[in-house]
């Protein structure tokens, strides 16, 4: 059945059962923004969820929360008083037996969230319906969020009220909960701390309903982190498996970090590690420093559930008493008798330990065995019948698949519950410092070395859980289990450091340095330098010294290169709080940034000589510009100059000229009242001809000076222009008198042609006449 959008109600068509274009995935075009015509809709806030018609009469959609596997949830508030409630509204399938809905109605509210269950049939198909009190204070996990990750000073009061929940449902309801996580567990008040569990229905009673616990790709439902051993082999795991959940939420509370997570709180994603921690038991609790609460952890996380702490425990610690915890990974073989033979790679062995000997150097005949299912039942029947060693891991004993490494990874753990901490790998004896000393001599190709290629995640888990020492407490480890620790939990973060740091050289070596590409060498040389880095930050983790080293070779390495060398530098610098060799802890970023600058160093300096010779040549080019550009300008001035001197002569010779003249003409020209001669004289005179003279000869010397000036001067080529201009300017005013008489003489001149026409004109007409 397909069902309606919440902004109609339901159909026909809605009643259809589901096509093969409903179970498509989403498409970039499902994604797309909301239309005016969408919006014609949205009365209500659009939602995912949509409430049932009993709710929807009396609430409003506040907020949609996370949603899981098996439900919606959002918060509704009741408009007529504004209380708020949380609505979780199962999917198509998931219903509780009434028989169990009436028993949770009957928990205690102190220990356990009341909720109102229903069945809703309005959409077709039954739909199981949660409704239950909407707490603001929110769960565990917002405080832990809210309080940098850890709260240390509330952890009595949590294990207080967890070990009062907990005892209450196993006993009194006969319940296990099977989802025990900080996110189920709300705050109903925080003075005094009240906290009550949720979730509880679905957890407890799903796997009652369904066949298995397990989904289809064989993982198991619910948060891996807080599984216990058992439920990665068993569907039906009992109570522990909820008190094994409380001491991996008590880590988290203590420390702020859950123990599968790294230095930084930071949860592993490598989930086959995990579950390899989960199975072997070995838990790092070394964070946990106080030894009363170490002593708690330890005795929750027992691998054997039969082991393990609960209630009764808790409750003598809580009022001081020290209760026993179980070893981790006791190896009791049978005493007395003969053991019958384990026939092995052509040969017969009656003792485990021999038997795991031979395994790890002879490999390709022990991965055969963990693969083979025939071989591996012979094998767990001898171990548990005649063997009789009831504290081998079930897990150790039954065929695996997968990646070579989960099966190398077997191998180990196998090998290590009989031969402890030494360790021989593929035939090879493995310790912390050969494997530093290995990844140094590889250099940048460690990837292709036959031995190191093959320390996957898995493996390397495997390999610390061969170190790890139960009796020894958190601090008591050996240097080469903190050595292993510190590879698993920091390798995978140190490669993607050094691989966000190498993009960002990268990114800062593709500028150009005057147009030359100066970082084209480092872009090219850093595929195999960021190998080289993670192979070297490896060593680091494996081996103190070659971290000091690193960090004397850092200290004297120049840091006046390219900007993003000294960017990186900085990076390196060690923090304030130095992490102490003893211990699983190292600080990812400084080791990553050490390792990747003193890989890098010499293409800083080869960058930093690039963008030297770049720069020199960008200078010679601006030099010869500049050089081209005062030889043009210069040419430029001298043509000007050219053209002034020429423009000067020229005016001072029409000037010289006219002096001549006006000396020559003016005494010729009598003082009549016969025009032209009477304009002429009163032109030349006016207001004198001396006047006129002295005029013209101080136009003359202006424009000789100018000459001088613009040829023996420096002056504004403009100045010297303008100037020019003037003295010819002042020059052609002083020509103005002899302008106007040679005017007079022209008229004269032309009124004498035009008489002659005129003349002419009338004897040709008296002429014309007379004939």
């Amino acid at each position: 059945m397909t069902e309606p959008p919440p902004w109609r109600p339901p159909t026909s068509r809605d009643q259809r059962p589901p096509t093969a274009r409903d179970q498509r995935p989403p498409t970039a075009r499902d994604a797309r923004p909301a239309t005016v015509r969408d919006a014609r809709y949205a009365a209500p806030p659009r939602s995912a969820l949509r409430l049932p018609d009993y709710l929807e009469a009396d609430f409003d959609l506040v907020e949609d929360l996370d949603s899981g596997g098996e439900a919606n949830v959002a918060v509704i508030q009741r408009r007529r008083d504004g209380a708020r409630k949380v609505v979780k509204i199962y999917h198509r399938g998931i219903t509780l037996s009434q028989a169990f809905v009436d028993r949770l109605a009957a928990a205690d509210p102190a220990h356990v969230l009341p909720v109102t269950r229903s069945t809703y049939h309005g959409w077709g198909a039954p739909r199981f319906i949660e409704v239950m009190d909407y707490l603001p204070e929110g769960s565990l996990e917002t405080l832990l969020a809210n309080s940098g990750g850890r709260a240390p000073q509330l952890a009595l009061d949590i294990l207080v009220e967890m070990t009062d929940a907990l005892q209450y449902i196993h006993q009194h309801m006969g319940i296990v909960h099977r989802d025990i996580k900080p996110a189920n567990i709300l705050i109903r008040r925080r003075q005094p701390l009240d906290l009550v569990l949720a979730d509880l229905g679905i957890a407890a009673e799903l796997a009652a309903t369904r066949q298995s616990r397990r989904d289809t790709s064989g993982g198991i439902k619910g948060t891996l982190v807080y599984q216990s051993p058992e439920t990665l082999n068993t569907p039906n795991a009992g109570r522990s498996r909820d008190w094994w959940a409380v001491g991996m939420m008590m880590c988290e509370v203590l420390t702020g970090q859950h123990p599968f997570k790294d230095g930084r709180g930071r949860p592993l994603r490598d989930e086959n590690a995990i579950r390899h921690a989960i199975t072997m038991g070995d838990i790092d609790l070394s964070a946990v420093a106080d030894p009363r609460w170490n002593l708690l952890c330890r005795g929750l996380l027992v691998h054997n559930p039969a082991d393990r702490w609960s209630a009764p425990q808790i409750h003598a610690w809580l009022d001081g008493d020290t209760p026993p915890v179980a070893a981790a990974r006791a190896t009791p073989i049978r005493a007395g008798g003969p053991i019958a033979a384990f026939r092995f790679d052509g040969r017969r062995f009656t003792d485990p330990v021999a038997l795991a000997a031979h395994m790890v150097t002879n490999w390709d005949a022990a991965v055969s065995l963990f693969t083979s299912k025939e071989q591996c039942d012979a094998l767990r029947a001898w171990i548990r019948e005649d063997v009789r060693d009831t504290h081998i891991e079930t897990n150790l004993l039954t065929p695996i698949g997968g990646r070579r490494s989960q099966i190398d990874a077997r191998i180990l753990e196998f090998a290590a519950h009989y031969r402890g901490s030494d360790v021989i790998y593929r035939g090879s004896r493995i310790n912390s410092r050969d494997l530093a000393v290995r990844y140094l001599q590889a250099g940048d190709t460690w990837p292709r070395d036959p031995l190191l290629h093959t320390l996957e995640p898995d493996v390397i888990a495997a390999l610390v859980a061969t170190q790890f020492d139960e009796n020894a407490g958190p601090a008591g480890q050996s240097g080469e289990y903190y050595a292993l620790a510190r590879l698993s939990r920091y390798a995978k973060d140190i490669d993607q450091r050094i691989d966000t740091a190498a993009a960002a050289i990268v990114q800062a070596a593709a500028t150009r340095v005057a147009g030359v590409d100066v970082g084209v060498d480092v872009r090219e040389a850093m595929a195999r330098r960021i190998i080289r880095a993670q192979g070297v930050a490896r060593a680091a983790l494996l081996s103190p010294a070659v971290l000091a080293d690193l960090r004397r070779d850092l200290n004297q390495l120049d840091r006046s290169g390219p900007h993003w060398f000294a960017a990186l530098c900085t990076q390196a610098r060690p923090g304030a709080r130095q992490t102490p060799p003893d211990s699983a802890d190292a600080d990812p970023g400084q080791i990553a940034a050490t390792a990747l600058a003193t890989g890098v160093v010499d293409l800083a300096r080869h960058y930093d000589q690039a963008c030297a010779t770049a720069e020199a040549a960008e200078h010679e080019r601006q030099l010869a510009a500049e050089a081209a550009a005062a030889e043009a300008a210069r040419a430029r001035q001298r043509e000007i100059k050219n053209g002034l001197t020429l423009r000067a002569l020229g005016a001072a010779a029409i000037a010289v000229a006219a002096l001549i003249a006006h000396i020559m003409l003016t005494p010729k020209v009598p003082k009549t009242r016969e025009w032209p001669f009477s304009w002429v004289y009163e032109i030349l005179n006016f207001p004198s001809a001396t006047f006129q003279q002295v005029a013209l000869v101080l136009a003359i010397a202006a424009l000789v000076l100018m000459v001088v000036i613009v040829n023996f001067a420096e002056m504004d080529s403009r100045l010297a222009d303008t100037a020019t201009k003037s003295a010819i300017g002042f020059g052609g005013l002083c020509l103005v008198p002899l302008a106007l008489s040679a005017l007079c003489f022209v008229l004269l001149i032309a009124l004498g042609i035009v008489a002659v026409a005129v003349v002419v004109l009338i004897v040709i007409g008296i002429a014309a006449a007379a004939n």
